[in-house]
């Protein structure tokens, strides 16, 4: 089952239908209710969802105090911030924010990438984006150079700056797709 926190952001209810497509159960939560996760059992992962806001720590105390050592974690916009965030990365205002539009996007190799292009253009959605440090590794970038994607160097928790849900984001579903079977692959050795 995928845990997904909503930021009160309409693309929650698109990422969750793009899962239920994958064949995954999903629990939509607010991010105030995060303690009621404690009490789920055989949770693939976590999704923390989009939103509007400048990402703020203190709505995720739970997730950096303990639940990203046990659940893998999937940010996906906002959400990517908000792991920069726990993992103390630094945010900064984009050089080239877009709203809506689509951007290339650069890769490294990567099997969260398997069967996605290089250079792919993909959905954004952001102004904000995280400087990657000594926990994160950046495996897509921007023109600019920005992280489009990271991973963490120890744990499994993924963080996705683009909006892999959205129909202009053509190889956004493969991704997502890579995404959860990389968890559900994770949670099956456990």
């Amino acid at each position: 089952m995928i845990i997904l926190l909503d930021n009160y952001d309409s693309y929650t209810h698109n990422i969750s239908n793009v899962f239920k497509y994958l064949n995954f159960k999903v629990k939509i939560f607010k991010k105030q209710n995060l303690k009621k996760i404690l009490k789920i059992k055989n949770i693939d992962f976590i999704c923390i969802g989009p939103g509007t806001s400048f990402p703020k720590i203190n709505d995720f105390k739970i997730i950096s105090n303990f639940i990203y050592k046990h659940i893998p974690i999937l940010g996906i916009c906002l959400g990517h911030q908000i792991i920069g965030k726990i993992f103390k990365c630094k945010v900064f205002k984009s050089l080239s924010p877009l709203h809506g539009e689509r951007d290339l996007i650069y890769s490294f190799k990567n099997h969260i990438l398997n069967n996605v292009p290089f250079i792919s253009k993909f959905c954004r959605y952001n102004s904000l984006y995280i400087k990657e440090n000594k926990n994160i590794k950046k495996i897509s970038l921007n023109k600019n150079k920005e992280a489009m994607l990271i991973t963490h160097k120890k744990y499994p928790i993924i963080g996705i700056q683009f909006h892999p849900e959205s129909i202009l984001s053509f190889y956004g579903i493969r991704i997502l797709k890579n995404i959860c079977l990389f968890f559900t692959n994770l949670c099956l050795k456990k």
